[in-house]
């Protein structure tokens, strides 16, 4: 236990010859501690306009007295400043408070139990002991006082300890408490209003199921762009959804009231795509036997979306870029141009870079689409697994070890798609117990899959071939996709999926690099 005392006036009067008779505050609180007390603060004053240092005297013969009663005490003496006047109360707080905290901080006592002797000293001094208990800046500590012989007498008892735990008794917190509660309030708040933030997110995109870190960033990419009128190319693989990220990106724009039409440019001629997409008058060609308005002109003012836009052949192509670029189109067949304000929603899962690169799909056009929104493959976002399944199943009551396996699946062939098509079949299933994943028969798209792992080694094998450098990149291959399922979280990938620990997986990595 820690003593605090200030040294007073009364203090200065002790009687060394017959020194707890004549003794003031400072040794009948000590006395009455004695047995816990293992460390001592005793403080002297410097007042006045001489600046002089009171009581270190006094302060010298009450350490001498108190190792009296236990060598063992540690001692410190510690000068108060109150220069010009110790009870102006701005002076004595603030050089009390100054000490104390750096006793705290350096002496690194402050979950160390403490009494405080707030009877030596002026009022002002006992109010400062007071304020600075009550503004936590001593905390763990107990207000003590002792009274005169005559008052002992009566009471039957020399000190009493000061109980602040009383109703409505105001607490006081320091400037620095305030600053840092009020941080810790604040970082509350913004991270409070980022959720909701989100959550409101999330509640605009009733078609759009989970909330991954990457569902959100897509959803947020989907309200950025949306208003903007802007033409924008979709990425992503097979039974990602991109269709419906485009419908969202309608849904949230200018022209939601009007119409939004889809059309398919995979496995059409060039001749077929021109008239579905730019229309034709009667006569244009054999078999036209009446006009028909293309898609162009159906959906004048409205979002048009071109989905495998990759699959276009180049001449057509060029006719695209036209349409885009100057806002009009030929139908076959018309001399005259027809102007059209559509928005372009262009989509495909092939890599449009590539494609570039070989001349296949034209610089020219790809540089129209001022936005760009790209959609993970269910792979990366497998905690949006339960949520779909629930999307897709309402009624189906899967096990939570069939949920556990559908998040380690590989549904490459056909992503979201494929887990619907899963659920579909879920449903054909009469069963009063949760179902299991293997109680679910096979959908079409399971015959891609190896009956062991699509990352395992399809026999013959080579001649000559090494065993060990066989199970290293099979072991390697596990690695990267356990890695991908986890979001490249190794802990995680270690755990879940490779049941190792993932020091050893690191190890395991850093052998490859080097």
């Amino acid at each position: 236990m820690i003593y605090f005392t200030i040294i007073g006036t009364r203090d200065s009067f002790v009687d060394i010859k017959d020194p707890f008779k004549t003794c003031g505050a400072a040794l009948t609180i000590f006395m009455n501690y004695r047995e816990d007390i293992d460390t001592v603060y005793l403080f002297t004053t410097k007042t006045g306009v001489e600046r002089d240092q009171l009581y270190k005297e006094a302060a010298d013969i009450t350490e001498k007295l108190m190792k009296r009663q236990n060598k063992k005490l540690k001692f410190s003496q510690v000068e108060l400043d109150f220069v010009p006047s110790p009870i102006d109360y701005m002076t004595v707080f603030h050089e009390m408070m100054a000490k104390i905290k750096t006793i705290m901080e350096e002496d690194n006592v402050l979950n160390i139990e403490k009494i405080i002797n707030i009877t030596s000293g002026t009022p002002t001094m006992t109010a400062c002991w007071i304020l600075l208990k009550q503004a936590g800046i001593l905390p763990n500590s107990t207000l003590v006082q002792s009274f005169s012989k005559e008052i002992q007498r009566r009471r039957g008892k020399a000190v009493e300890e000061v109980n602040l735990d009383i109703e409505n008794l105001p607490k006081i917190e320091s400037r620095e408490s305030i600053v840092h509660h009020l941080k810790r309030e604040t970082l509350k708040t913004e991270r409070l209003q980022e959720e909701i933030h989100i959550q409101d997110i999330h509640n605009k995109f009733s078609n759009l199921v989970g909330k991954s870190p990457c569902m959100t960033s897509l959803k947020k990419e989907i309200l950025r762009l949306a208003p903007t009128d802007q033409r924008v190319l979709i990425l992503g693989g097979s039974g990602t959804g991109k269709e419906l990220v485009a419908l969202s990106l309608h849904q949230h724009s200018n022209r939601k009231d009007n119409t939004f039409l889809k059309w398919n440019a995979g496995g059409k001629s060039s001749s077929a795509i021109e008239s579905e997409l730019f229309g034709h008058i009667e006569g244009a060609y054999t078999g036209a036997h009446k006009d028909r308005l293309g898609y162009f002109q159906t959906c004048d003012g409205g979002t048009l979306f071109i989905n495998e836009i990759g699959d276009m052949p180049l001449d057509v192509q060029q006719k695209l870029l036209d349409a885009v670029e100057y806002g009009h189109i030929i139908p076959l067949g018309q001399d005259e141009a027809v102007e059209v304000d559509v928005r372009i929603v262009a989509a495909t899962n092939r890599d449009i870079s590539s494609m570039v690169q070989k001349e296949e799909f034209r610089l020219d056009l790809l540089t129209r689409f001022q936005g760009k929104i790209s959609i993970e493959p269910l792979r990366n976002r497998v905690e949006d697994i339960p949520d779909l399944v629930m999307r897709f199943a309402p009624e189906v009551i899967f096990s939570k070890e069939c949920v556990e396996a559908f998040k380690k699946e590989d549904w490459n062939s056909g992503n979201v798609r494929d887990l619907k098509n899963t659920c579909d079949q879920a449903k054909t299933i009469h069963k009063e117990t949760p179902i299991e994943r293997g109680d679910i028969p096979p959908i079409a798209t399971d015959a891609l899959k190896s009956q062991v792992s699509d990352t395992m080694p399809q026999l013959p094998l080579p001649e000559g071939v090494s065993l060990d450098d066989l199970l290293n990149n099979i072991r390697c291959k596990y690695e990267d996709r356990a890695i991908r399922r986890n979001n490249n979280n190794m802990a995680e990938a270690a755990r879940k999926d490779l049941n190792i620990k993932p020091a050893t997986l690191q190890r395991s990595i850093q052998r490859r690099k080097k």
